[in-house]
């Protein structure tokens, strides 16, 4: 009887061991469950904010732009699969039936935060005039923040802008730009209040590439039989007023980095006519007081600074032709000056120029009348590199 009950208890406890055991190999796979689906959950959501959206033809490209104004493309890539060309007799009846006088990404209260990469394709024939209202935003894109522009060529662009302007884009924070090329191109730029600026002027940057780089890096970008220029008048300025900065490659650089990057010449047409990128910056007053205006030409970058943190220029070329026109005929005061450099017009700050040369053609004129006096000055603050530290 004894033996009986201690075969039943071993039984029992045999069953009890063996629920046991595989209770231990089949809880970890239940509460496993809830696990997985959270992170089939989570690889949805970010399969989800890394959308692509992909540019096959004209249209798709001006839908893009158009939903640009409001919408900033975050967390979306934005691939081009063909080359365009905007001077197609189509797409002049399209701008011209939805009312659009230019195409341009993004905009200063909502700039493009996505990736666009242009995988090596062209764009041909980017045009912008401004209207009688004037606003800052030109070029491919206007504003980009926290944004990757990368593998795209620009040709035959020919753009104005407003006191900030790049073909590629206006303003870039916080952006990476990466194998850029604009080809036989042109960008002109103007000050936002040119007759009458009796309290301040706004000055402009612009460059080939981006007017303004703050917090950026710009990375294998380059410029070839490209012009960057500024030929503007102003009626009465007075009490100072921001720089004129033009760069071959950038007008503004803050805390950013320019990196192997180049401007230079081209040939162009059947006839392979041999075309020089100029950065040229020409700025008359007809009566000016009291402050004096500061007019820079540099080769790659207008003029650079730094806010918090360091800006440099490294192993970067330029054989353009780069020049300055300053004149004030009638002036109380200070007067015009204005400064060139084969890499920048101003170099200040936490700012450094590592491994560059400069092989173009550079000068200079200055005229300023103290009273109706005239000191006219030939080839006076130019360098090779850069002309203004401090």
């Amino acid at each position: 009887m004894m033996r009986k009950s201690l075969r039943q208890k071993k039984k029992c406890l045999q069953a009890i061991l063996s629920i046991v055991l595989v209770l231990s190999l089949v809880m970890p796979m239940l509460f496993s469950f809830p696990a997985n689906a959270q992170e089939t959950k989570d690889a949805g959501k970010q399969e989800k904010e890394n959308k692509i959206r992909e540019i096959n033809s004209f249209d798709d490209f001006f839908i893009f732009a158009a939903a640009s104004q409001g919408f900033d493309y975050v967390g979306t890539t934005v691939v081009l699969n063909a080359d365009l060309d905007l001077t197609e007799e189509q797409v002049k009846k399209t701008l011209e039936k939805y009312k659009v006088t230019h195409l341009t990404v993004g905009t200063k209260d909502c700039p493009f935060r996505g990736t666009f990469d242009g995988q090596n394709h062209k764009i041909k024939g980017l045009v912008y005039e401004p209207g009688i209202i004037k606003d800052p935003n030109s070029g491919l894109f206007s504003f980009t923040e926290g944004a990757t522009i990368k593998n795209l060529t620009l040709e035959n662009s020919d753009i104005e802008a407003v006191y900030q302007g790049g073909i590629i884009v206006g303003h870039a924070k916080n952006t990476y730009l990466e194998n850029l090329t604009i080809l036989n191109s042109k960008i002109k730029l103007s000050p936002a209040n040119n007759i009458v600026s009796l309290i301040t002027n706004l000055g402009f940057c612009g460059g080939g590439i981006a007017g303004i780089m703050e917090d950026s890096v710009m990375y294998n970008c380059e410029i070839s039989g490209t012009e960057v220029v500024n030929n503007s008048t102003a009626g009465v300025t007075g009490v100072g007023g921001e720089g004129l900065y033009m760069g071959g490659l950038v007008g503004w650089a803050e805390d950013s980095t320019i990196e192997y990057s180049r401007v230079r010449s081209n040939y162009v047409g059947e006839s392979q006519e041999y075309r020089d990128s100029v950065i040229r910056n020409e700025y008359d007053i007809a009566v000016g007081a009291l402050g004096g205006k500061s007019v820079y030409a540099g080769g790659i970058v207008g003029g650079v600074n730094t806010d918090d943190g360091e800006t440099r220029i490294v192993d970067c070329f330029c054989t353009a032709d780069v020049s300055f026109y300053a004149a004030n005929y009638v002036s109380v005061g200070s007067g015009i000056a204005g400064y060139a450099g084969g890499i920048t017009g101003a170099l200040r700050g936490n700012s450094h120029i590592e491994r560059c040369h400069y092989a173009g053609k550079i000068h200079s004129k200055q005229y300023n009348a103290i009273i109706v006096i005239p000191i006219i000055e030939t080839d006076v603050h130019i360098s090779g590199i850069s002309n203004i530290c401090g």
